[in-house]
């Protein structure tokens, strides 16, 4: 049994955590990446164009954060179905005993014990998860945001805007209406484009290890 059949509330967020990174990344990615052009001309504006989905998929440290995320998520499953089963052995050990008698006390008293230990381990586990994936988005997000910063000081630009096609299919207007709000740039050529760069860049610099 998954951990998250103990705490449902758990698997709805962090599904939800998922489903909805690409849109809050969006949303601190235009607040971050987008600088103030007054007082320039046209011709005097070097800009580049980042597309933020190209450099999740294709950032090395985000595939090792998930796979280190899912290991995790395996061993806590671990623990606490060896803790169901444990808990299943005694319930049928005491179903064999008669009532009233001391060895079937006690053996409901373990039961009564280690159900509790279940409890407080599942919310642990639950609970250390979510904040590990809020500390990977995060994480991912800062390691960005930094790069296309250093990047743009280097190569003297003077705005760097984000793209992102959003999923439109949504059963909310308010989230239809935010998806679109969150689409950075109509239109931009090649030329402008800078993701393969930047994507480069968050690579190399990229150790190969996750610390915990």
């Amino acid at each position: 049994m998954h951990f998250f059949d103990v705490f449902p509330f758990a698997i709805m967020v962090y599904h939800k955590m998922k489903k909805n990174f690409y849109i809050l990344f969006l949303f601190f990615a235009a607040c971050s990446f987008a600088f103030p052009v007054t007082g320039y001309s046209t011709t005097d504006i070097k800009i580049g164009v980042v597309d933020l989905s190209r450099v999740f998929e294709h950032y090395k440290k985000r595939k090792a954060l998930d796979k280190k995320l899912k290991d995790t998520e395996s061993d806590y499953e671990s623990m606490i179905r060896d803790k169901q089963d444990e808990i299943m052995k005694l319930k049928d050990d005491v179903a064999l005993l008669d009532m009233g008698t001391d060895s079937r006390s006690k053996k409901e008293d373990s039961i009564q014990r280690k159900s509790i230990e279940l409890e407080v381990y599942a919310k642990f586990a639950e609970q250390n998860l979510l904040k590990k994936y809020k500390d990977y988005f995060e994480g991912i997000y800062i390691d960005v945001s930094n790069a296309v910063i250093q990047f743009g000081r280097k190569n003297g630009y003077d705005l760097i805007l984000k793209n992102e096609e959003p999923e439109l299919e949504s059963s909310e207007i308010t989230d239809l209406q935010f998806k679109i709000g969150i689409k950075g740039v109509l239109y931009y050529s090649n030329k402008v484009d800078i993701t393969s760069r930047i994507i480069e860049d968050l690579n190399n610099n990229f150790r190969g290890s996750i610390d915990d």
